[in-house]
């Protein structure tokens, strides 16, 4: 319940809600993505694609510089 009421209150001002916590890694990945792999050419290695790539390491740096 203390867990609900911290995530309402968070993001009770803004206007697409708990979206907005989906949102914003999801653009973050997509910008990264074109700067760095269209307009810089930076390779990716492996098979992954790059914008996976972008966003496992996009995601724990958001968590932990929320906190």
């Amino acid at each position: 319940m203390l867990a609900w009421r911290d995530i309402a209150v968070r993001y009770k001002q803004t206007i697409i809600g708990v979206a907005w916590a989906l949102i914003r890694p999801f653009l973050t990945m997509v910008v990264f993505t074109v700067i760095f792999s269209k307009i810089a050419k930076l390779p990716s290695e492996g098979e992954a694609p790059y914008a996976l790539m972008v966003f496992a390491g996009l995601l724990p740096w958001q968590f932990f510089s929320t906190r």
